[in-house]
Formats: C-alpha cells, structure tokens, sequence
C-alpha cells in the first residue's frame, strides 16, 4: 500500500477547516490514504472567530443563512434565518462544524509556523516556534487576512495605561471592564472593528474618544435594519444585485455591455440609479449632520459605489448611534487627528494643527493588518506570488517592472469600465505589491511548472466567506490531487495576463484599501461562476437540475435563478458533482455522523415576504 500523502495545513479558520473537509473527502472518496494536519496559532478553530477573539456584542456583517458551509447549516429552529449571528455564534458553529467532519482531532492547537522552506526532493520543511520541524508533501496555507497585526509606530514608553490591538481585545476586554482605574478609552481607527470597539466600551460605561486620521473619505457608516423587506444583506447574495457592479470576470454579456460597457444611456442611467437608490437607503438613516461628532465623521462624497465597499454596519437603534449623535464628551467624542506619543495615561493626538491631549487609561488600535503568511522568504514570496513590502531591501527588481506595466493595464480595464474613471478615491500609493496568484491560489508561474506542493485558501476578501473558502478549497485539492481537467489551466502567458488584469480592476475599483488585499465585495458570484467552470461544475445553481431546459420553460426556476438570493445550500454536494464529472467511482463516504437540525424557514421565504509599543506590541503595558 503506498504512503500516506502527509499534508499540512496552517489555519482552522473558515478557509482551513473547508480545505481539511475536502481534502479529507476527496480522498476518502478516492481512498487515497493521506495524514493530514492543522497547525493553528491559537487556542481554539475559528480563526477571526476562535473564542480568545470573541467578546460581548461582536456580531458578523452577514446575517443567518448568509455565512455557513454548504453541509452544514446555521439555520435552525432556535436561529431563524436572517437574524443576526453573534460572535459567539460563529465560534460555535465552526467548532460544531470541526467536529462533525472528524477534523478537529487533527488539529494542532499553539503553533506557530515561523519559518517555511521547499525541500529539494520535494514537499517543504515548517519550523514552529518552539524548534520543532515538520515535513508535508503538500502545504495549504490557510490563514487568512487578517491575523497578523499592523500597530503605528507611536512611542509609549512612557505610557502606564494598557496599549493593545484590537486582535487581543476578546482576551483583554473583561479585564478593562472591570478595571475601576479605566474610565477614559481611546480607539484609533475608521474601520469595523474601531466601530465594534467603541461599541464595547460604551455599552459598559466608560468615556471613549475616537481617533479618526484626517481624511476625505472618513467613516463610512452603512444603516441596516435587521427586519426590513427585503433585507440588504440578503438582497447582497441576488445573482441580478451583482450584475450592477463591475466585474472583472464578466466582460461579455448582455448584463455588462447594458450596464458597464458605457455604450448604452439607459444602462448607464439605471446602474446610478441603483446605486443612488442604494446609497439613499444605507446612507441617509446615518444622519452626519445630526451632531458635530457625526460631521467630523462624513465623508467627502456620499457615494454608496464607492463608499459602501468599506462600510462599517450599524443596525437601526444600535447605542453606538446615539451615543455618536449625542455630542456627549462623557460618552463618546470624536477626533479627526493624528496620534503622536503615548505617555503616562494620556495619547497626544494631533488635529488641525495643534496638540490635543486625550486621556487615555486603556488604548484600542483597530488599525488594520498585515499580510499574514510572514514565514515564507522574499524569495519564496515573489515566486508563490505574494505580496512583498515595497520597503524590503531583499526584494529584487521585480516590482519596478510590474508597475510599468500597470498604467497599460489600468487603461484597459478603464476603458472596459468607463464608470471607474470617476473614483473619488484614488488609489493609495502602494506600500506592498499585488498579490499575483491565479484566483488567488496560486502563481502562474508554479502552475505552469505544475507545482503541487502548496496552494493558498482563503486570501481574497468577499462577502460570501463561507462559499469562497468551499470553492477555493476544492479548487486547490483538485489542483494538488491533479484531478482538473487539463483544459481547465490556460498556458503561463494566458494566465500572467489574467493576474495583471484582475490586478488593475482590483487597483481602481477598490483602490481605497490597501492593493495587498483582494477584494471581491459585490462581485464574488461572478468569480464564483469562473471556479465552477474551472472545475466542470455547474455554475447556475439554482437552474442546475433543468440543465437544458430553455428559461421559459422553467420561468420559476429562472426568476429563482436571477431574483432570489444565493446562499451555501445552493452549492450543497460540491465536491461529489466534480468528481462525478470527472468520471471518478463516487462511494459513500462515512465522514459525517451527526445531522443538523430542521431548518426553520428558508431564507427564499423570509427574503421574499412583503412585511412592511511601536513595534507593534499587543500586550498590556
């Protein structure tokens, strides 16, 4: 009997659990023998949502039914769909999840990988940081984007109150609730998680003052209302919603040249109104102008095309909105200014010019991340296509290079999409190169080499995590088991110029975010759509079963197709329709043991019911 194939995934997070399920599956299926193992950083699977990451009032952006794996739903009798999942929710849903599919006893719990390194007869060789090495035939790397913590270089030597960032708050948060000595709360940053933390703050009664950098485009505020219908976050998910924002993975159709192409008036004019009708819904319950703290925070131009990408949700009757709208220094303030030191139990900050000193007995940096998968080499970054620090002396020409072509590419995709050459927001100057990974799993250039000892999961930001995770997943166990089909995998230059466009559609279309980031907020059905026909799977999930039949012979299932939201289920028995595609003995597998519960109601039905330090130290000093 041959070996074991060893396979090593780093992260049991959403896109580390969905490889080891696939992997796990695909080749119990095959009956392929393989040892696989899950080395995770911290204390529990979950990732973003592991339990020292949780803390009280932490909910997901996507509502229920919207952020679950295809197998196993969230929905249940106790969790109507729709409702708001609860950080805790999330966490326990993973666990659950870890354990039906008989992964959580492979998973290492505590380790950190600090080092990777290929190994000339093949595989690679992992270093943890308590010495230990490891060796794999195949390396999925699966940590995500946002783990590695990205702190300001602000002195705080000085400083005696408690300095962390935002990643560390779950493990810290009871501790500076309860901490009579810390009344006064700073928070810098303009992002979710500084939302989510004031939040916290002001829910346990402490003074929090918001630190937001100057800037045109402040704090982007999206208003939800849980119960309205048709819910946004579900109408987020319909395959027609998607077809209103432009997409790099779908440049032929009647739905582009109509909307996008800027060939067509009454095209252009529907997609503004959508967006204008969009932006009026989010937008204008957040009333900026209602209080000075609001005004600081109102951003330059109220556009929801450009804008809502980096939304932070609010919900209708949150505190956090009253307390903002208050004007209250003894609840909340807010400051649009720069911190420039750390010192005894004050953060001296920076606005219009002069020197304002905050008192700050705990500060909160929800400043953003860094590419996490740091324990690979320069070299070894370039080749796998990752993004490397534009800072870092080790890397060679290769950038200079790659931005030359950039301003080609950027007029070819500004032509393709006429709309984004009027972007409020240009983008940033770049601090890190693009990730050039084809679909984001890879390089082209390992492709070609037909490479199948590594693959990345899960580095491409969407708002259907879950389902990106799944597809990426199977994608990459197809590509490291070789059981694509040849035609699936264009030749190196096809592929290097797909990397370079998807590039420069990402650069102008989502430019406000930092480039080392993909992101595919309101396209991801259509990148979605290309895995499929990657994989020989059917693409038109809802219409699947009447593959053949002309859509007026099915008008249901083709408005069901276009009009009803997109959710996991959909996908439901994924990894079997590739196999069987492929032509390979499908046997019953015996993975799963436990059932889900009854599913209370659909998400279709509620859809559609008309009811009205400064080296970035994250420890306590």
């Amino acid at each position: 009997m041959a070996s074991p194939t060893r396979v090593i995934i780093i992260g049991a997070g959403w896109s580390g659990l969905a490889v080891a399920k696939t992997y796990l599956q695909v080749a119990n299926t095959l009956n392929r023998p393989i040892h696989l193992t899950i080395l995770e950083e911290g204390e529990t699977e979950g990732g973003v949502w592991s339990a020292e990451r949780i803390y009280p009032g932490l909910v997901a952006e996507v509502h229920n039914g919207f952020y679950e794996f295809s197998d196993l739903s969230m929905v249940d009798e106790d969790h109507p769909a729709l409702e708001l999942i609860r950080g805790s929710r999330v966490h326990q849903y993973l666990g659950t999840y870890s354990k039906t599919f008989h992964i959580q006893p492979r998973i290492r719990f505590g380790v950190k990988v600090v080092n990777t390194r290929r190994l000339h007869q093949g595989g690679w060789r992992i270093t943890t940081k308590t010495g230990e090495e490891l060796e794999c035939d195949k390396l999925v790397v699966a940590t995500g984007l946002f783990t590695k913590p990205k702190v300001p270089d602000v002195p705080q030597s000085t400083y005696t109150g408690c300095s962390i960032h935002a990643k560390f708050l779950g493990r810290y948060h009871e501790k500076l609730i309860a901490d009579r000595n810390v009344k006064n709360v700073v928070v810098v940053g303009g992002c979710k998680s500084a939302v989510d933390t004031c939040s916290l703050f002001l829910s346990a009664g402490k003074t929090v003052s918001w630190i937001v950098r100057p800037s045109t485009h402040g704090v982007s505020l999206c208003h939800i209302d849980p119960n309205q219908r048709p819910n946004l976050i579900a109408a987020e998910n319909v395959r027609l919603f998607s077809r209103f924002s432009p997409s790099i993975f779908s440049t032929s159709d009647i739905g582009y040249r109509f909307l996008h192409s800027g060939n067509n008036a009454l095209g252009d004019k529907t997609r503004k109104a959508f967006w204008k009708k969009l932006t009026k819904m989010t937008q204008n319950p957040i009333h900026y102008d209602q209080s000075v703290n609001g005004r600081k925070l109102q951003p330059a131009v109220s556009d929801g095309f450009h804008e809502l990408p980096y939304a932070s949700i609010v919900y209708k009757d949150a505190l956090f909105m009253k307390c903002l709208h208050q004007d209250d220094p003894e609840r909340l303030q807010v400051y649009r200014a720069t911190p420039i030191r750390l010192q005894e139990r004050e953060m001296i900050v920076q606005e219009e010019g002069k020197e304002l000193a905050v008192k700050a007995d705990a500060a909160i940096w929800c400043t953003g991340w860094q590419p996490s998968a740091d324990f690979f080499s320069t070299n070894d970054a370039l080749r796998l296509g990752m993004p490397v620090s534009v800072d870092d002396e080790k890397a060679p020409e290769v950038f200079s290079e790659e931005w030359q072509r950039q301003h080609t590419k950027d007029q070819e995709v500004l032509s393709l999409f006429p709309q984004l050459r009027d972007n409020p927001f240009p983008p940033r100057e770049p601090r890190w190169s693009q990730p050039r990974m084809y679909h984001q799993i890879l390089s082209p250039e390992l492709i070609a080499q037909e490479d199948r000892s590594i693959a990345f999961v899960g580095f491409v930001s969407t708002i259907q995590t879950a389902m990106s995770c799944e597809l990426q997943a199977l994608w990459a166990v197809a590509w490291m088991e070789d059981l694509l089909a040849k035609d699936a995998i264009p030749d190196l230059p096809s592929m290097q110029e797909s990397v370079s466009t998807v590039n420069a559609w990402s650069r102008n279309r989502y430019g406000l975010r930092d480039t080392k980031h993909p992101e595919l907020i309101f396209e991801s059905q259509s990148f979605f759509d290309v895995l499929c026909k990657d994989l020989g799977v059917e693409k038109w999930r809802k219409w699947r079963k009447w593959k053949g039949a002309k859509w007026w012979q099915k008008p249901k299932r083709f408005a069901q197709e276009w009009l009803t939201p997109y959710r996991a289920s959909d996908y439901k028995g994924l990894v079997d329709e590739f196999l069987e595609n492929r032509g390979l003995s499908i046997e019953p597998t015996q993975m799963v043991e436990a059932k889900t519960k009854a599913v209370h109601v659909s998400v279709e039905e509620v859809y559609c019911k008309s009811d009205g330090s400064s080296s970035g130290s994250s420890v306590c000093l």
